[in-house]
């Protein structure tokens, strides 16, 4: 009996050693392995994170200065009012007509606009009103030359007050062949700074 007492005593001891040590201790180390997992997951993903920056910035350095200034010119980073209606007046020059009583809304107050609401996308809104007096194919011919324009622009309105001829039958109305005139409205867009 007294040749059991030695083996049991140390299978007790290593029973409780086991689990008053070493089993906390695996505990503890799986904690770790688990977390040394994470990191890595994490530390794969940033790899890959910035092997996509490297991507990007290798396209955005492939870009040329006249390609930005393009970019730039379909959505300008600031709205200038002036020179917009300048650009306008310059489109309908060409086609014999003026741009008249202009009204902008969206604009900051900075730039001739009665200010807007607080945008949370990445574009603001111009909209500017207008009128042009011509004929029909001088406002196809303006209308063709705003969609070929660089600067993005939708035409939100068109309203035509025509020019009337009487006709010779039935004293009906028939639409001038003369001079017309026309009211647009038309929005532009501007990056918005606020929300990049």
């Amino acid at each position: 009996m007294r040749k059991l007492i030695y083996p049991i005593l140390f299978l007790l001891l290593t029973g409780f050693g086991f689990f008053w040590y070493l089993k906390p201790t695996y505990a503890d180390i799986q904690d770790l392995q688990s977390q040394v997992s994470e990191y890595d997951k994490t530390l794969s993903q940033v790899n890959e994170l910035q092997a996509q920056l490297g991507d990007k910035l290798e396209k955005r350095d492939k870009i040329t200065n006249d390609q930005l200034s393009r970019l730039d010119r379909i959505l300008p980073e600031t709205v200038d009012t002036v020179r917009f209606l300048i650009e306008l007046d310059q489109i309908a020059a060409q086609h014999g007509m003026s741009v008249e009583g202009v009204s902008f809304s969206g604009a900051p107050e900075a730039f001739g606009g009665s200010g807007g609401s607080e945008n949370t996308t990445n574009y603001n809104t111009l909209t500017a009103s207008f009128s042009v007096a011509g004929s029909y194919e001088d406002i196809q011919d303006f209308l063709s030359d705003i969609e070929r324009s660089s600067r993005l622009m939708d035409i939100t309105e068109f309203t035509l007050k025509s020019a009337v001829e009487p006709s010779s039958e039935d004293n009906e109305t028939n639409l001038g062949t003369g001079i017309n005139e026309y009211s647009i409205s038309l929005q532009t867009y501007w990056r918005n700074q606020d929300s990049s």
